[in-house]
């Protein structure tokens, strides 16, 4: 404990006043007292940060800055460490001479004389409102989104852990949606994060309008929320509050600038203690259910049940499979040929992506879809533009030059390098450009028109033709399509097979094309009488299985050499 001395004259090496000067201006709120607690100085850091100067202070009990807040316990500890140890120190709470509290670490040492009895008090005082305050804020980040004040997945597991125990004591169910905004990448995409920030914040306060007592709502990231029901009546009380939560989307969504935007939302539902009794079976159970409403049309609920499981059990099996079979070498590219009608002679091939697995093929619907939902889609798209590039050298040796159209997914032609990646791809086979076809669906060239239209003209500088897929499926600006540097448009098959009933759509699409001067080609024409009252509405191609199947190369060679080929270049 330091001692209190006198210091003579012949060894007094460091001057008194700058003791003082280092007292007065130290940053440190500084107190000194006598052995009561009775104020004999403060330094100006003191004055500042307890609003009392050193005149107002002086004479004054350390009780002057009392918040009142602890006990007399406290005290008594306290002064017990200092009369036995010579200090304290530790968390406590003060007062401001505006009456304002402020919580404070306080260091209070023991200054002794030369008898060994304590005579001042030296203390300094840290303000930790700003440390509380960051401390506060690392809190809630822990447990809150900061966009909407929602709690955030880390709450919801601890609500759903206690909600379990309570409804099991209880007998209650207790019910988890999961709700994801439909499309909500594409607004992204379209109007800027910023606005799509605006969107979610707006979103979030329309769902927790509808909480009940008891219930609540989270939001676990991006554009995916989750409700918690948590006591259940019964079925009704489920599909009630489903249907609540879909309607409450129902309304336009704002900008700033006055813009409407229309949300959907798909939800998934699961129960507790039917689908699991455990915080992530619950959640994932829900999610499994919410992405089988998206795949039925999205805008809508679905409730869990083992069903969903086995299919998303088998989607992963698949999934795994692809993966595999890529590795394996198990997939393959067929052929099939695209007919002038009027002499019948071969104008183009498309490239078909085949897996072969045990000595079987499986069937394209059956692992496609899967691949599309995943970044498996870009390797398959790219190992059927590389073999469709392999097999265009392969053509050339035997002196046949038959254009190939390849079918590209959305997500590997929005890729911002899928231009780059064309072009080292014809570096790299060298085939003739002009034998290659981009084929995309009407959808995917409507998602972003603007970016589409970009795409396609840098994609004609590299030579590359394209061709629009499933022509009348979707919604497409005439406007648009006018300035899309096309020169294929495929009818559906859908409206080929029933031509009777479709006869009109039939006909405006060929008109349009010939108004247009671009190529029209039906798909899936298997009748002579299919072919006969295409050729009489003026379409020029057609394409299915009245002329070949999708074949192997050697097959399709073989095809080609003995029916003719109707030169495109």
């Amino acid at each position: 404990m330091p001692h209190v001395a006198n210091t003579s004259s012949h060894d007094r090496n460091v001057p008194a006043a700058l003791f003082k000067q280092l007292f007065d201006t130290t940053a440190e709120s500084m107190v000194i007292t006598d052995r009561n607690g009775i104020i004999l100085e403060v330094n100006q850091a003191f004055s500042e940060l307890c609003g009392y100067s050193a005149e107002e202070a002086r004479g004054h009990n350390m009780n002057l800055v009392g918040s009142g807040r602890h006990d007399q316990a406290f005290y008594q500890e306290m002064w017990h460490a200092l009369r036995h140890h010579g200090r304290w120190e530790g968390n406590i709470w003060n007062k401001k001479k505006d009456g304002s509290l402020y919580p404070a670490w306080l260091f209070i040492n023991g200054l002794v004389d030369q008898d060994g009895q304590i005579a001042y008090f030296f203390a300094s005082i840290r303000d930790m409102s700003e440390l509380r305050k960051r401390e506060r804020q690392v809190a809630f980040l822990a447990y809150y989104d900061i966009l909407t004040r929602l709690p955030n997945r880390t709450s919801l597991l601890k609500a759903l852990a206690k909600a379990i125990i309570h409804n099991q004591e209880s007998g209650q169910v207790l019910t988890v949606f999961c709700i994801d905004i439909d499309n909500f990448k594409l607004i992204n995409d379209v109007f800027g994060p910023s606005q799509g920030d605006v969107l979610l914040a707006q979103a979030a306060k329309r769902l927790q309008s509808l909480l009940r007592d008891g219930d609540s709502l989270y939001r676990l990231g991006g554009d995916e929320f989750m409700y918690l029901m948590q006591e259940t009546s019964d079925e009704a009380a489920v599909y009630l509050m489903a249907n609540r939560l879909l309607d409450v989307m129902k309304e336009p969504f704002l900008f700033e600038e006055g813009r409407k935007v229309f949300l959907n939302i798909s939800i998934g539902i699961s129960n507790c203690p039917a689908d699991g009794e455990a915080p992530q079976e619950l959640l994932r159970n829900a999610d499994l259910a919410m992405h089988k409403a998206k795949r039925e049309g999205k805008n809508r609920y679905a409730v869990y049940n083992q069903s969903i499981r086995a299919m998303q059990q088998q989607r992963f099996r698949t999934e795994s499979g692809i993966r595999a079979g890529l590795h394996k070498g198990e997939f393959l590219v067929h052929y099939q040929p695209k007919v002038h009608i009027a002499s019948r002679k071969t104008t183009s091939m498309e490239a078909l992506i085949r897996w072969q697995k045990n000595g079987r093929l499986v069937r394209p619907d059956l692992f496609i879809p899967i691949a599309e939902e995943s970044n498996l889609i870009d390797n398959l798209c790219i190992f059927v533009m590389e073999n469709a590039c392999s097999f265009l050298g392969t053509l050339k040796t035997h002196q046949v030059a038959v254009p190939i159209s390849i079918n590209i997914s959305p997500r590997q032609f929005h890729n911002l390098d899928f231009v780059d990646l064309t072009e080292g791809l014809l570096k790299q086979h060298n085939p003739d450009p002009r034998l290659l076809e981009f084929e995309i669906t009407e959808r995917t060239a409507m998602q972003d028109a603007k970016h589409t239209l970009r795409i396609m003209h840098n994609l004609r500088q590299l030579g590359v033709a394209l061709s629009i897929d499933d022509f009348g499926t979707g919604y497409s600006s005439l406007a648009y399509l006018g300035k899309m540097p096309v020169q294929t448009l495929k009818i559906d098959k859908q409206f080929i097979d029933e031509m009777e009933d479709n006869d009109g759509i039939v006909s405006t699409i060929i008109a349009i094309c010939k108004q247009m001067r671009i190529n029209v080609v039906a798909e899936g024409v298997e009748k002579e009488t299919q072919l006969a009252q295409l050729a009489q509405l003026g379409c020029d191609e057609a394409q299915g299985y009245l002329f070949c199947r999708p074949e192997p190369e050697d097959i399709i060679l073989r095809y080609l050499q003995s029916h003719g080929i109707r030169s495109p270049l």
